[in-house]
């Protein structure tokens, strides 16, 4: 067997590390490692155990390497376990978001991040349908489950509830679909051409099927607002403004093809809002998400300086 190599990887989350691990002489790393050694952290160890063995189950044939496998699990009172393989590539690298003018190297280098992960997305959607539908009944439920757990400002509270009462309204059934669930830049990985994606903590076949694409554009704006002083709603109306560079790249993509039942701006929020629900029930800060979902449905700057989203939306 060789050496074995270990390599420890520090995330963003206190109480959340990696180990990977290395065979022989291999360049690529065979197992990873996560441990959580708090409490708040055991669930989402948990959770993705639970997508892998799904994932194993439903789609190997489909994507094959693209989707690590589960090893084992372990949980004590102090820490939990997840062992799995580890998926070969290189961590997307995107250029600085956050320039003002940008060189060709930067807008290929978005351009192939969003649609290699988008394609990707599709595949994985396209895979196995669930038979599970939903309407836009479904969806209306979730905003005012929102709304009953938060005291939004008036003005939010009042759009918010306007778009669950248009959403509720629509009859049309679509599919739940497998679908990731965090596309986040860090969990995407390039490996010969093509996309695979880490981290599968969210993943489900019982996603509406906009969810990876929607989410993308919101991980763009986190990756802004993370990478500089900006307040999130402001990185998100620099991600989506056709002024700029990003948003004139996501906006070149996204109305070429967006072929989901649901129009891109009511997609953002519907996901905006899974996010905050998401960080409720963990008894985490939902204000980040909150802050998304406001500007969204209440920020009129957003209809008048990104109007991308809202072009030729349609009924569904």
């Amino acid at each position: 067997m060789g050496p074995i190599g270990v390599t420890l990887l520090r995330g963003s989350r206190p109480g959340r590390i990696t180990l990977i691990v290395f065979r022989g002489r291999s360049r690529w790393p065979s197992i990873a490692v996560k441990v959580a050694t708090k409490a708040e952290h055991f669930w989402a160890l948990e959770r993705e155990a639970r997508s892998l063995k799904l994932v194993s189950r439903d789609l190997n044939d489909s994507i094959g390497a693209s989707a690590p496998r589960h090893l084992g699990s372990l949980r004590t009172p102090k820490y939990s376990l997840l062992a799995t393989t580890a998926v070969r590539g290189r961590r997307a690298e995107l250029p600085s978001l956050t320039k003002s003018r940008s060189s060709r190297s930067d807008r290929h280098r978005l351009g192939r991040h969003i649609g290699g992960v988008r394609l990707w997305s599709r595949e994985l959607r396209q895979a196995i349908p669930s038979n599970r539908q939903r309407t836009g009944l479904d969806v209306a439920n979730r905003l005012h489950r929102y709304l009953e757990i938060e005291t939004l400002p008036p003005l939010m509270a009042e759009r918010l509830a306007e778009i669950a009462g248009e959403v509720g309204q629509i009859t049309h059934k679509w599919n739940a679909q497998w679908q990731h669930g965090d596309v986040a830049p860090g969990n995407v990985l390039w490996f010969r051409g093509g996309v695979r994606l880490v981290d599968w903590e969210a993943a489900s076949p019982y996603h509406d099927p906009w969810r990876d694409d929607a989410y993308l554009i919101l991980s763009l704006a986190r990756n802004i607002q993370n990478t500089s002083e900006l307040a999130s709603s402001a990185a998100l109306k620099l991600a989506l403004d056709t002024e700029s560079w990003v948003g004139r790249i996501l906006a070149s993509s996204y109305t070429e093809d967006w072929p989901h039942p649901l129009p891109i701006h009511r997609a953002l929020v519907a996901v905006a809002v899974e996010h905050a629900l998401m960080a409720h029930a963990l008894k985490g800060s939902p204000n980040i998400w909150q802050e998304v979902v406001g500007t969204l449905v209440s920020d009129e700057e957003i209809r008048s300086s990104c109007d991308w989203l809202f072009r030729g939306v349609r009924s569904i």
